[in-house]
């Protein structure tokens, strides 16, 4: 059985990443660090602070279906596989053009058109690549996987390994 490791929880601690533990007192307090032996985590709720053993603990994370749904951070609402695709493409996608959203090997590609562009996350790699008109594929930006980070995205497939709770179903 997999069990939550010091290179799932690493990548999200700059982004106020809520977690779930056993006891109730403190509902979905901040993930805040990480005991020197990485056994432990260090939370915050409102002030309040403690420390749980990292096998007590879960994150609260979204899954990455959620890419193609509106979703809303930091009071921010948006359409997450937009606003990476404007990093991407440098803005230079007009939001207007009609997007199909494919679920398949890469888990989910985007096109725009009349101009095609494809925004691709390869699910195995924990990776985005990009194919534009007449120019092949590229790899992408790495701030494109930050952002997910940042916006609570299960990258690690942690939700289906039982280590994370969708936070959809909260």
């Amino acid at each position: 059985m997999e069990k939550l490791e010091l290179k799932h929880l690493a990548p999200y601690l700059p982004y106020g990443l809520k977690i779930k533990g056993l006891t109730k007192i403190y509902p979905d307090p901040i993930i805040t660090g990480i005991l020197g032996s990485c056994d432990r985590v260090y939370w915050n709720y409102h002030g309040a602070s403690g420390v749980w053993k990292l096998e007590d603990t879960k994150l609260i994370l979204r899954p990455l279906s959620d890419l193609t749904k509106d979703i809303k951070h930091n009071n921010n609402k948006f359409l997450p596989i937009v606003e990476l695709s404007k990093i991407e493409f440098d803005d230079e996608v007009d939001i207007d053009f009609s997007s199909d959203f494919h679920e398949n090997d890469y888990l989910l590609e985007l096109e725009y058109v009349p101009t095609w562009f494809a925004l691709r996350f390869h699910k195995k790699d924990k990776n985005f690549s990009r194919w534009d008109d007449g120019e092949g594929i590229s790899a992408c930006k790495h701030e494109l996987l930050f952002k997910l980070f940042e916006w609570h995205f299960d990258v690690f497939g942690l939700i289906e390994k039982g280590l994370a709770i969708d936070k959809n179903k909260l």
